[in-house]
């Protein structure tokens, strides 16, 4: 996704989650929803490592609902 149509839909979307956590069992990451209070700073952390040359990676992806509401998701790659 274009970084600036997820920029903007960090501030628009109806949701947006991000994964936040490993998981040491599993080795997956775990998303979490995000309050708009923190959506900012989190857009800020994820903008930092796209296209970086060492791990984490940041991808975004935008999801619609048969409802029309839009949810910004946030993967982590490492």
């Amino acid at each position: 996704m274009d970084p600036r149509r997820a920029k903007r839909l960090a501030v628009t979307a109806d949701r947006m989650a991000m994964d936040v956590a490993c998981d040491d069992r599993t080795g997956q990451w775990l998303p979490r929803f995000l309050p708009a209070d923190e959506r900012p700073a989190a857009w800020l952390a994820a903008r930092a490592r796209f296209d970086a040359a060492e791990l984490p990676i940041h991808e975004t992806y935008e999801f619609t609902d048969d409802h029309g509401r839009v949810l910004l998701f946030v993967e982590t790659y490492c």
